[in-house]
Protein backbone atom coordinates (compact mmCIF):
# COMPACT_ATOMS: atom_id res chain seq x y z
CA UNK A 1 0.00 0.00 0.00
CA UNK A 2 1.53 3.32 -1.04
CA UNK A 3 1.19 6.43 1.03
CA UNK A 4 -2.15 8.10 0.39
CA UNK A 5 -1.63 11.83 0.12
CA UNK A 6 -5.36 12.50 0.11
CA UNK A 7 -5.42 11.46 3.78
CA UNK A 8 -3.14 14.40 4.57
CA UNK A 9 -5.54 16.73 2.77
CA UNK A 10 -8.51 15.26 4.62
CA UNK A 11 -6.82 15.85 7.98
CA UNK A 12 -6.06 19.44 7.06
CA UNK A 13 -9.68 20.06 6.06
CA UNK A 14 -10.97 18.44 9.23
CA UNK A 15 -8.51 20.38 11.40
CA UNK A 16 -9.77 23.62 9.86
CA UNK A 17 -13.30 22.42 10.60
CA UNK A 18 -12.31 22.00 14.24
CA UNK A 19 -11.08 25.60 14.32
CA UNK A 20 -14.34 26.81 12.78
CA UNK A 21 -16.35 24.92 15.38
CA UNK A 22 -14.35 26.26 18.32
CA UNK A 23 -14.35 29.83 17.02
CA UNK A 24 -18.11 29.67 16.45
CA UNK A 25 -18.85 28.13 19.84
CA UNK A 26 -16.55 30.55 21.65
CA UNK A 27 -18.24 33.61 20.18
CA UNK A 28 -21.71 32.08 20.27
CA UNK A 29 -22.33 33.11 16.67
CA UNK A 30 -25.39 31.03 15.86
CA UNK A 31 -27.94 31.23 13.09
CA UNK A 32 -30.14 28.49 11.62
CA UNK A 33 -27.75 28.02 8.69
CA UNK A 34 -24.68 27.89 10.93
CA UNK A 35 -26.42 25.44 13.25
CA UNK A 36 -27.39 23.08 10.42
CA UNK A 37 -23.91 23.23 8.91
CA UNK A 38 -22.17 22.78 12.25
CA UNK A 39 -24.47 20.16 13.74
CA UNK A 40 -24.82 18.30 10.47
CA UNK A 41 -21.29 18.30 9.06
CA UNK A 42 -18.66 19.95 11.24
CA UNK A 43 -19.69 17.86 14.23
CA UNK A 44 -18.32 14.86 12.33
CA UNK A 45 -14.72 16.08 12.58
CA UNK A 46 -13.91 14.02 15.68
CA UNK A 47 -15.43 10.76 14.38
CA UNK A 48 -13.55 11.21 11.09
CA UNK A 49 -10.29 11.87 12.93
CA UNK A 50 -10.80 8.77 15.06
CA UNK A 51 -11.63 6.66 12.01
CA UNK A 52 -8.49 7.84 10.22
CA UNK A 53 -6.44 7.23 13.37
CA UNK A 54 -7.60 3.62 13.53
CA UNK A 55 -7.03 3.18 9.81
CA UNK A 56 -3.40 4.32 10.00
CA UNK A 57 -2.77 2.53 13.29
CA UNK A 58 -3.08 -0.71 11.34
CA UNK A 59 0.37 -0.05 9.85
CA UNK A 60 1.85 0.74 13.25
CA UNK A 61 0.41 -2.49 14.63
CA UNK A 62 1.65 -4.68 11.79
CA UNK A 63 5.15 -3.24 12.09
CA UNK A 64 5.26 -3.87 15.86
CA UNK A 65 5.82 -0.22 16.76
CA UNK A 66 2.92 0.02 19.19
CA UNK A 67 4.72 0.54 22.50
CA UNK A 68 7.02 3.27 21.23
CA UNK A 69 4.17 5.01 19.43
CA UNK A 70 1.90 5.03 22.47
CA UNK A 71 4.69 6.33 24.70
CA UNK A 72 5.39 9.17 22.27
CA UNK A 73 1.69 9.92 22.09
CA UNK A 74 1.61 10.14 25.89
CA UNK A 75 4.64 12.43 25.93
CA UNK A 76 3.13 14.76 23.33
CA UNK A 77 -0.19 14.77 25.18
CA UNK A 78 1.42 15.68 28.50
CA UNK A 79 3.48 18.41 26.83
CA UNK A 80 0.38 20.11 25.44
CA UNK A 81 -1.49 19.66 28.73
CA UNK A 82 1.38 21.55 30.35
CA UNK A 83 1.37 24.15 27.57
CA UNK A 84 -2.33 24.83 28.14
CA UNK A 85 -2.16 24.57 31.94
CA UNK A 86 -2.59 28.35 32.44
CA UNK A 87 -6.00 28.01 30.77
CA UNK A 88 -7.28 25.14 32.90
CA UNK A 89 -5.38 25.62 36.16
CA UNK A 90 -8.44 27.27 37.73
CA UNK A 91 -10.10 23.83 37.64
CA UNK A 92 -7.02 22.08 39.05
CA UNK A 93 -8.19 22.53 42.61
CA UNK A 94 -6.99 19.17 43.95
CA UNK A 95 -4.91 16.16 42.91
CA UNK A 96 -8.15 14.37 42.07
CA UNK A 97 -9.27 17.22 39.82
CA UNK A 98 -5.90 17.27 38.06
CA UNK A 99 -6.03 13.51 37.54
CA UNK A 100 -9.55 13.78 36.13
CA UNK A 101 -8.41 16.44 33.68
CA UNK A 102 -5.48 14.32 32.58
CA UNK A 103 -7.62 11.21 32.13
CA UNK A 104 -10.36 12.94 30.14
CA UNK A 105 -8.27 15.74 28.65
CA UNK A 106 -8.47 19.50 29.23
CA UNK A 107 -9.97 21.80 26.61
CA UNK A 108 -9.65 20.44 23.06
CA UNK A 109 -7.02 17.95 24.23
CA UNK A 110 -9.81 15.63 25.34
CA UNK A 111 -9.49 14.00 21.92
CA UNK A 112 -5.84 13.18 22.57
CA UNK A 113 -6.76 11.48 25.84
CA UNK A 114 -9.56 9.60 24.11
CA UNK A 115 -7.26 8.53 21.28
CA UNK A 116 -4.68 7.09 23.66
CA UNK A 117 -7.34 5.10 25.51
CA UNK A 118 -8.99 3.96 22.27
CA UNK A 119 -5.82 2.66 20.64
CA UNK A 120 -4.62 1.02 23.84
CA UNK A 121 -7.94 -0.81 24.13
CA UNK A 122 -7.81 -1.75 20.46
CA UNK A 123 -4.34 -3.23 20.97
CA UNK A 124 -5.43 -5.19 24.04
CA UNK A 125 -8.43 -6.67 22.21
CA UNK A 126 -6.26 -7.84 19.32
CA UNK A 127 -3.52 -9.21 21.58
CA UNK A 128 -6.05 -11.23 23.59
CA UNK A 129 -7.56 -12.78 20.45
CA UNK A 130 -6.43 -16.13 19.10
CA UNK A 131 -6.34 -15.05 15.47
CA UNK A 132 -7.26 -12.20 13.16
CA UNK A 133 -10.75 -13.51 12.53
CA UNK A 134 -11.57 -13.57 16.23
CA UNK A 135 -9.98 -10.15 16.69
CA UNK A 136 -12.08 -8.74 13.85
CA UNK A 137 -15.28 -10.10 15.35
CA UNK A 138 -14.45 -8.75 18.79
CA UNK A 139 -13.51 -5.34 17.45
CA UNK A 140 -16.69 -5.15 15.41
CA UNK A 141 -19.05 -6.07 18.22
CA UNK A 142 -17.24 -4.03 20.85
CA UNK A 143 -17.32 -1.02 18.52
CA UNK A 144 -21.06 -1.45 17.96
CA UNK A 145 -21.60 -1.88 21.70
CA UNK A 146 -19.52 1.20 22.47
CA UNK A 147 -21.49 3.34 20.03
CA UNK A 148 -24.76 2.01 21.42
CA UNK A 149 -23.85 2.69 25.04
CA UNK A 150 -22.46 6.13 24.25
CA UNK A 151 -25.59 7.01 22.30
CA UNK A 152 -27.82 5.71 25.09
CA UNK A 153 -26.02 7.89 27.63
CA UNK A 154 -26.42 10.95 25.39
CA UNK A 155 -30.11 10.22 24.88
CA UNK A 156 -30.63 9.76 28.61
CA UNK A 157 -28.82 13.02 29.32
CA UNK A 158 -30.81 14.96 26.72
CA UNK A 159 -34.30 13.48 26.95
CA UNK A 160 -34.60 12.54 30.63
CA UNK A 161 -34.20 14.40 33.94
CA UNK A 162 -30.92 12.57 34.49
CA UNK A 163 -27.83 14.78 34.48
CA UNK A 164 -25.02 12.75 32.93
CA UNK A 165 -21.56 14.34 32.73
CA UNK A 166 -20.21 15.02 29.26
CA UNK A 167 -17.13 12.93 29.99
CA UNK A 168 -19.34 9.90 30.59
CA UNK A 169 -19.87 9.49 26.84
CA UNK A 170 -17.34 11.82 25.19
CA UNK A 171 -14.33 9.63 25.86
CA UNK A 172 -12.06 6.99 24.44
CA UNK A 173 -14.36 4.11 25.35
CA UNK A 174 -17.65 5.21 23.81
CA UNK A 175 -16.46 7.56 21.06
CA UNK A 176 -12.78 7.13 20.28
CA UNK A 177 -12.63 3.34 20.35
CA UNK A 178 -15.67 2.55 18.18
CA UNK A 179 -14.54 4.77 15.31
CA UNK A 180 -10.87 3.79 15.64
CA UNK A 181 -11.88 0.12 15.56
CA UNK A 182 -13.90 0.59 12.39
CA UNK A 183 -10.98 2.44 10.81
CA UNK A 184 -8.62 -0.38 11.77
CA UNK A 185 -10.99 -2.96 10.27
CA UNK A 186 -11.20 -0.98 7.02
CA UNK A 187 -7.40 -0.91 6.82
CA UNK A 188 -7.15 -4.64 7.52
CA UNK A 189 -9.70 -5.35 4.78
CA UNK A 190 -7.77 -3.25 2.26
CA UNK A 191 -4.47 -4.84 3.28
CA UNK A 192 -5.88 -8.29 2.56
CA UNK A 193 -8.03 -7.65 -0.49
CA UNK A 194 -6.62 -4.49 -2.04
CA UNK A 195 -8.21 -1.21 -3.09
CA UNK A 196 -9.98 -2.94 -5.97
CA UNK A 197 -12.59 -4.27 -3.54
CA UNK A 198 -13.68 -0.73 -2.68
CA UNK A 199 -16.52 1.00 -4.56
CA UNK A 200 -15.49 3.45 -7.25
CA UNK A 201 -14.97 7.14 -6.64
CA UNK A 202 -18.16 8.12 -8.46
CA UNK A 203 -20.34 5.86 -6.32
CA UNK A 204 -18.62 6.96 -3.12
CA UNK A 205 -18.93 10.65 -4.05
CA UNK A 206 -22.65 10.23 -4.71
CA UNK A 207 -23.09 8.39 -1.42
CA UNK A 208 -21.10 11.06 0.40
CA UNK A 209 -23.36 13.82 -0.97
CA UNK A 210 -26.48 11.86 -0.05
CA UNK A 211 -25.26 11.23 3.49
CA UNK A 212 -24.21 14.87 3.86
CA UNK A 213 -27.72 15.94 2.90
CA UNK A 214 -29.20 13.44 5.35
CA UNK A 215 -26.92 14.74 8.11
CA UNK A 216 -28.02 18.31 7.46
CA UNK A 217 -31.66 17.20 7.27
CA UNK A 218 -31.20 15.52 10.65
CA UNK A 219 -29.76 18.76 12.03
CA UNK A 220 -32.64 20.78 10.55
CA UNK A 221 -35.20 18.48 12.18
CA UNK A 222 -33.35 18.81 15.49
CA UNK A 223 -33.44 22.59 15.09
CA UNK A 224 -37.18 22.56 14.46
CA UNK A 225 -37.89 20.30 17.39
CA UNK A 226 -35.43 21.41 20.03
CA UNK A 227 -33.90 24.71 18.97
CA UNK A 228 -30.18 25.37 18.89
CA UNK A 229 -29.14 22.64 21.29
CA UNK A 230 -26.71 19.74 20.89
CA UNK A 231 -29.10 16.91 20.06
CA UNK A 232 -27.69 13.35 20.13
CA UNK A 233 -26.56 11.98 16.78
CA UNK A 234 -28.21 9.05 15.02
CA UNK A 235 -25.24 6.63 15.27
CA UNK A 236 -25.76 4.62 12.04
CA UNK A 237 -25.91 7.80 9.96
CA UNK A 238 -22.88 9.31 11.71
CA UNK A 239 -20.84 6.14 11.20
CA UNK A 240 -21.90 5.82 7.56
CA UNK A 241 -20.94 9.44 6.87
CA UNK A 242 -17.52 9.12 8.53
CA UNK A 243 -16.74 5.81 6.81
CA UNK A 244 -17.84 7.07 3.40
CA UNK A 245 -15.69 10.17 3.84
CA UNK A 246 -12.66 7.98 4.51
CA UNK A 247 -13.37 5.59 1.64
CA UNK A 248 -13.95 8.40 -0.85
CA UNK A 249 -10.71 10.01 0.30
CA UNK A 250 -8.86 6.75 -0.23
CA UNK A 251 -10.17 6.65 -3.80
CA UNK A 252 -8.68 10.06 -4.60
CA UNK A 253 -5.36 9.80 -6.39
CA UNK A 254 -3.54 12.98 -5.43
CA UNK A 255 0.11 13.90 -5.95
CA UNK A 256 2.28 14.89 -2.99
CA UNK A 257 1.63 18.39 -1.71
CA UNK A 258 4.49 20.91 -1.86
CA UNK A 259 4.45 21.05 1.94
CA UNK A 260 3.71 18.52 4.65
CA UNK A 261 -0.05 18.94 5.10
CA UNK A 262 -0.10 16.48 7.98
CA UNK A 263 2.31 18.59 10.00
CA UNK A 264 0.37 21.77 9.20
CA UNK A 265 -2.87 20.19 10.38
CA UNK A 266 -1.09 19.10 13.57
CA UNK A 267 0.02 22.67 14.26
CA UNK A 268 -3.46 23.99 13.56
CA UNK A 269 -5.03 21.49 15.94
CA UNK A 270 -2.64 21.99 18.82
CA UNK A 271 -2.21 25.77 18.64
CA UNK A 272 -5.57 27.12 17.52
CA UNK A 273 -7.10 27.31 21.00
CA UNK A 274 -4.16 29.37 22.25
CA UNK A 275 -4.68 31.76 19.33
CA UNK A 276 -8.41 31.96 20.08
CA UNK A 277 -7.71 32.86 23.71
CA UNK A 278 -5.14 35.46 22.65
CA UNK A 279 -7.55 37.01 20.13
CA UNK A 280 -10.29 37.26 22.73
CA UNK A 281 -7.85 38.83 25.18
CA UNK A 282 -7.02 41.54 22.66
CA UNK A 283 -10.66 42.17 21.81
CA UNK A 284 -11.10 40.31 18.54
CA UNK A 285 -14.68 39.03 18.68
CA UNK A 286 -15.68 38.96 15.03
CA UNK A 287 -16.39 35.25 14.33
CA UNK A 288 -15.07 35.24 10.76
CA UNK A 289 -11.87 37.07 11.71
CA UNK A 290 -11.40 34.85 14.76
CA UNK A 291 -11.73 31.73 12.62
CA UNK A 292 -9.34 33.01 9.97
CA UNK A 293 -6.65 34.13 12.41
CA UNK A 294 -6.92 30.98 14.54
CA UNK A 295 -6.38 28.77 11.51
CA UNK A 296 -3.87 30.96 9.67
CA UNK A 297 -1.39 31.71 12.46
CA UNK A 298 -0.76 28.08 13.48
CA UNK A 299 -0.54 27.16 9.81
CA UNK A 300 1.99 29.92 9.21
CA UNK A 301 4.00 28.76 12.21
CA UNK A 302 4.02 25.26 10.76
CA UNK A 303 5.22 26.54 7.38
CA UNK A 304 8.03 28.53 8.99
CA UNK A 305 9.06 25.52 11.05
CA UNK A 306 9.17 23.33 7.94
CA UNK A 307 11.19 25.96 6.11
CA UNK A 308 13.67 26.14 8.98
CA UNK A 309 13.92 22.36 9.02
CA UNK A 310 14.52 22.29 5.28
CA UNK A 311 17.35 24.79 5.68
CA UNK A 312 18.81 22.66 8.47
CA UNK A 313 18.58 19.56 6.30
CA UNK A 314 20.48 21.39 3.55
CA UNK A 315 23.32 21.99 6.01
CA UNK A 316 23.14 18.47 7.45
CA UNK A 317 22.01 16.16 4.62
CA UNK A 318 21.72 13.09 6.83
CA UNK A 319 19.18 14.81 9.06
CA UNK A 320 16.27 14.08 6.74
CA UNK A 321 16.63 10.34 7.26
CA UNK A 322 16.60 10.49 11.04
CA UNK A 323 13.80 10.43 13.54
CA UNK A 324 13.75 13.99 14.88
CA UNK A 325 11.89 14.15 18.18
CA UNK A 326 9.90 11.16 16.93
CA UNK A 327 8.93 12.98 13.69
CA UNK A 328 10.03 11.43 10.41
CA UNK A 329 10.14 13.10 7.02
CA UNK A 330 8.84 16.55 7.93
CA UNK A 331 9.24 17.56 4.29
CA UNK A 332 7.09 15.84 1.62
CA UNK A 333 8.01 12.31 0.67
CA UNK A 334 8.04 10.93 -2.87
CA UNK A 335 4.75 9.57 -4.11
CA UNK A 336 6.00 6.01 -3.94
CA UNK A 337 6.92 6.20 -0.25
CA UNK A 338 5.48 3.28 1.63
CA UNK A 339 2.48 3.70 3.85
CA UNK A 340 4.13 1.21 6.14
CA UNK A 341 6.25 4.15 7.29
CA UNK A 342 3.02 5.55 8.64
CA UNK A 343 1.93 5.77 12.20
CA UNK A 344 -1.52 7.03 13.09
CA UNK A 345 -3.33 10.25 12.46
CA UNK A 346 -4.38 12.12 15.45
CA UNK A 347 -5.63 15.60 14.79
CA UNK A 348 -3.19 17.15 12.47
CA UNK A 349 -0.53 14.47 12.19
CA UNK A 350 1.06 13.24 9.02
CA UNK A 351 0.85 9.55 8.21
CA UNK A 352 4.56 9.23 8.95
CA UNK A 353 4.20 10.87 12.29
CA UNK A 354 3.82 9.02 15.58
CA UNK A 355 1.99 11.93 17.10
CA UNK A 356 -1.27 13.34 16.87
CA UNK A 357 -6.59 15.10 15.64
CA UNK A 358 -10.96 18.91 18.75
Amino acid sequence: MTRIHSIDLLKLIVAIGVVWAHATLTIGNFSPAIYVFGQGLVRMTVPIFALVSGFLFHSTFRNARIKGWLLRLLAVYLFWCLFYFPFWKADATSPTAILEHLVFGPLHLWYMAALGIALTLLTVVIKLSHDDAQANRRLLWLAIAGLAVGSALQVADFFTPLSIPLNAYRNGLFLGFPYAAFGFLIARHIHRHGMARLPGLGALAALFLLLALLRMAEAWLALQGFGMTVVPDFPPLALAFAATTLLATLRLDLPPAPVNLGFLSMMIYFLHMAVIFACLHFGLHDPSALFFVSAALPGLFGLLFLQALRALQARLPGLGDRNILGWRHMTPQPRAAAADASATAAPGTSPDSPRPQS
